[in-house]
């Protein structure tokens, strides 16, 4: 697929970066990917203060606009390698980049992002309020031509909460002074403004009547959720409207989850010039380790492929967020919200390789016990393996690509109270765990 340079972009859309030819009208996918690092009204590493304190502490961010833009990576090569649900439709783009930031992206093959021109070369709108607006308002233009198409939404940047329920992402002109959340929009009432909506009283807005708006959408937040306590002293302290949302006139059916990086009260963590840690963790998801087996009873490509879909990331993601943690030192933890039915984002085109391990109990049998494998379906029918200490290194480690195997450990020379373990079926699959134990005493 090939992105729209700048001067292909329609005039009063400068965010539209691809719009797939001979899609107008059809089920299709809408992106709206936004990322914020370059605060120029917040301090740099090693200044302070802003103008009037405006900017409540926060300083600018290091990785975040990266982050935004590796997503937009991983969307370009699904769309290229076919692995999304439905065809990608529009993508729309704004970057606030730091200059590091910027050159990274010149240097692609260093972020495993060969083909995906640089920050430079796109030339985005900077994501402050009128290109939010602008570009959100023709995002949703897009989706509004029909209810089987889906929408997907990604912000990478600053935010703060002012109640439990809410959260305000910070855009780049955050700290310039005036009320504090000026520079900001709501979570909540951008998700409301995409509800269906019929204007059927005749008193409405006709341009932004969508009774057939998509009905599938995916919200991914990755943004602090602090509540800082100079906003909790002030009565009322509303964010910038990205639209009118209007009363509800139609039943609500979509099937819209947020996927927040971090709970209520919480921080959204990054590693410094690199990423945040809430996208490494979605993009291991992305890859197929949140993936659900394939569906025989489904009618479409979920027979056959293992998928990717609104609940398998719900159960994905804090196993994935736990192992990029312990990785990186990290404490981020996620939280996930308005779940209806379940929706298929995108498929994964090979079968997933699940890191996996065989360990024996009691541990004192070690030496003397062989753990073995045989692979039972699919590609791996016919797969044997054995493994044993000090041979192998202990706790067994393999990757198996999914699917069914037949684990058992046998005694080199068993004697009371020591047994073998005999052979079991089990199901290796990216959301079950990830560990096979031989229990090779009795009465255990």
């Amino acid at each position: 697929m090939t992105l729209l340079a700048p001067a292909q972009r329609p005039p009063g859309d400068p965010s539209l970066i691809f719009e797939a030819p001979g899609l107008s009208g059809k089920p299709a996918l809408h992106a709206l990917i936004a990322g914020v690092s370059e605060y120029a009204n917040l301090p740099g590493p090693g200044e302070h203060g802003t103008p009037a304190g405006a900017g409540l502490g926060m300083k600018r961010l290091s990785s975040t606009s990266l982050t935004a833009y590796l997503i937009l990576d991983w969307l370009v090569k699904a769309a290229g390698a076919q692995c999304l649900h439905l065809p990608l439709g529009t993508v729309r783009l704004l970057l606030s980049p730091t200059a590091k930031e910027v050159a990274a992206t010149a240097a692609p093959s260093a972020h495993g992002t060969i083909g995906l021109p640089s920050m430079t070369q796109l030339q985005v709108p900077r994501c402050d309020q009128d290109n939010l607006c602008a570009a959100a308002e023709a995002w949703r233009r897009s989706a509004r031509v029909h209810r089987d198409g889906a929408t997907f939404f990604y912000f990478s940047g600053h935010g703060i909460q002012r109640t439990r329920n809410d959260q305000l992402l910070l855009l780049d002109t955050f700290g310039a002074g005036g009320a504090l959340s000026k520079h900001s929009v709501d979570v909540s009432s951008l998700r409301n403004g995409m509800a269906p909506y019929g204007n059927n009283d005749g008193r409405g807005d006709p341009a932004a009547v969508r009774p057939d708006i998509a009905r599938t959408q995916f919200y991914f937040v990755d943004a602090c959720r602090s509540a800082p306590s100079r906003m909790l002293s002030y009565e009322d302290s509303r964010p910038g409207a990205v639209w009118d949302v209007e009363y509800a006139d139609m039943t609500d059916d979509r099937r819209a989850p947020v996927f927040y990086a971090a709970i209520p009260a919480g921080l959204a963590q990054a590693l410094t010039d690199r990423q945040s840690l809430f996208s490494m963790a979605l993009l291991r998801c992305l890859s197929g380790q949140a993936a659900y087996p394939p569906d025989q009873s489904a009618d479409d490509r979920r027979s056959t492929n293992w998928h990717i879909s609104s609940f398998s990331l719900n159960a994905g993601l804090p196993a994935r967020l736990k192992e990029v943690n312990a990785a990186h030192g990290g404490n981020q933890i996620g939280l996930a919200d308005g779940f209806t039915e379940d929706a298929v984002l995108c498929y994964v085109k090979e079968w997933p390789l699940v890191p996996f391990q065989l360990v024996i109990d009691p541990e004192s049998a070690l030496a003397g016990t062989r753990v073995h494998l045989q692979g039972q379906s699919g590609r791996n029918l016919g797969l044997e393996r054995e493994f044993r200490s000090p041979v192998d290194p202990y706790p067994f480690t393999i990757s198996l690509e999914a699917g069914y195997y037949k684990f058992s450990a046998t005694l080199d020379n068993p004697a009371p109270p020591l047994r073998d373990c005999p052979a079991e079926l089990y199901l290796v699959d990216p959301l079950r765990s990830r560990t096979w134990k031989a229990t090779m005493s009795h009465g255990r």
